[in-house]
């Protein structure tokens, strides 16, 4: 009997699993149309677009930073996206506001960062202690007229 239960839980986590892996996929391949219009009790916010969004298509949020959240409380203007792709909405909407993005679709999962860090290896040389040698020697002399040659 136990084996049974645990046979039935595992199926059904991974039933719903592999159903919300097909509706993440399915938000890759949707089209996106959408046209809102602000009204003085109810402004355009960031956040809530990305929210509806998120939810829309079963994707997990994740923010990096504090000021990540503070970015995305912004208010737009009127906003209108006509046959837009899943990557080009996000791209309007997070990166045209200075904000990065990371998006994964097997995993449904959307990281959005204001501060992004990044290293670099730099080789350089250093200029005070370079010196230039000549190997050449130029001597001046002086003829009778009290010109140099």
């Amino acid at each position: 009997m136990m084996l049974i239960q645990r046979y039935f839980i595992i199926s059904l986590f991974l039933s719903a699993f592999i159903g919300m892996q097909a509706h993440a996929s399915k938000c890759n391949e949707k089209l996106f149309t959408l046209s809102i219009e602000p009204n003085s009790s109810k402004p355009i916010i960031l956040q809530n677009i990305i929210n509806d969004l998120a939810s829309s298509c079963h994707i997990t949020l994740l923010y990096s930073d504090h000021l990540t959240k503070v970015k995305l409380k912004r208010e737009l203007g009127v906003l209108y996206i006509e046959d837009f792709t899943l990557d080009e909405v996000l791209q309007l909407l997070l990166h045209e506001h200075n904000l990065f993005y990371e998006y994964n679709p097997r995993l449904s999962r959307l990281k959005i960062s204001y501060i992004q860090t990044r290293s670099f290896n730099i080789d350089y040389i250093n200029v005070t202690q370079m010196r230039t040698y000549s190997s050449r020697d130029v001597i001046f002399k002086r003829d009778s007229l009290g010109l140099y040659s």
